[in-house]
């Protein structure tokens, strides 16, 4: 009678801590699934306000350089390159009054203009995807690398491969 007692005692014993370690399980699973949830949230902040800061370096628009931010995801680019290359095609655009001017003559070559029906600037980024279309029609060589070069410095070249995604 007493063993019948010290089994059932054991039984309820084992069913409760069971109990216990499969909720504390649920319990950490569901931590990891909500600190994953704001973890992701906070990165996506965190990128959307770089892509702000980048869109007021440059003037472009969060929403062309955000689609150039998955081209360089998708192809393992740093976006930084990417970066400094849409800030330098702003400067030169900026500048570009000038016939003589290397960006004028890099963009007349690819058939892209850097101003509007209006005579405003474009975005620098859609000039950059424009670009990129343009240099996807030339074979590569040393021309399509000295209008990359002339267009985004001497940084144009290895912006090449990346280029060759853009569409």
């Amino acid at each position: 009678n007493t063993q019948r007692h010290f089994d059932k005692a054991n039984a309820v014993t084992h069913d409760f801590f069971t109990g216990v370690v499969k909720g504390a399980a649920s319990a950490a699973v569901a931590y990891l699934g909500v600190s994953g949830a704001v973890s992701a949230f906070n990165d996506s902040i965190d990128n959307l306000a770089s892509l702000d800061d980048m869109a007021q370096k440059t003037g472009a628009t969060v929403e062309t350089l955000s689609r150039l931010q998955k081209v360089a995801i998708m192809t393992g680019t740093e976006f930084g390159n990417v970066d400094s290359s849409i800030t330098k095609l702003a400067k030169n655009m900026a500048g570009i009054d000038d016939e003589s001017n290397k960006t004028f003559k890099a963009l007349e070559a690819l058939g892209v203009s850097s101003v509007d029906a209006a005579g405003k600037l474009r975005d620098p980024a859609e000039v950059l995807i424009d670009v990129a279309r343009g240099l996807q029609k030339y074979e590569d060589g040393a021309g399509k690398v000295a209008i990359a070069n002339d267009l985004f410095g001497k940084s144009g070249a290895e912006l090449l491969p990346y280029l060759n995604d853009v569409n």
